[in-house]
């Protein structure tokens, strides 16, 4: 009479094969999780581009508002308003504004305008732009 004995349980070689298949497979999802983390920060960074830019057209847009266009300089938005926060988000971020002379096309006939472009940049790539025209 023969005793067949029944193994249970898992041989090295299938733990090992368990093992080595379940860390393939989490290269490529950790690698996602980066791409998204840099996405975020893109993001974050356009955000923060866009409402230093916008805070500066709507300083010039009250200035001339209340009859000060010919204050209005490019540095303005840079001597007036406070600086921007020394925090790590801002670091990198500058605003500059253009405002070239312009006649015709957009501006009234007979007028003379401003064409008034505010841009943020971070790492010296342009983020936000903000164009409006002012009559002088």
């Amino acid at each position: 009479m023969s005793i067949l004995s029944k193994q249970t349980g898992v041989t090295l070689l299938e733990l090992v094969l368990v093992i080595v298949t379940v860390g393939v497979l989490t290269v490529p999802i950790a690698s996602g999780f980066k791409i998204l983390g840099q996405g975020f920060g893109l993001n974050r960074e356009i955000q923060m581009s866009a409402a230093i830019a916008q805070e500066c057209a709507e300083y010039v847009l009250q200035l001339a508002r209340n009859g000060a266009v010919a204050s209005i300089t490019p540095t303005i938005c840079n001597d007036d308003l406070p600086a921007i926060p020394a925090l790590p988000e801002f670091s990198t971020i500058t605003r500059s504004m253009t405002m070239p002379d312009l006649t015709g096309g957009a501006c009234p006939a007979g007028e003379t305008c401003l064409d008034v472009a505010v841009s943020a940049m971070a790492n010296g790539n342009t983020r936000s732009e903000i164009r409006f025209l002012l009559v002088k």
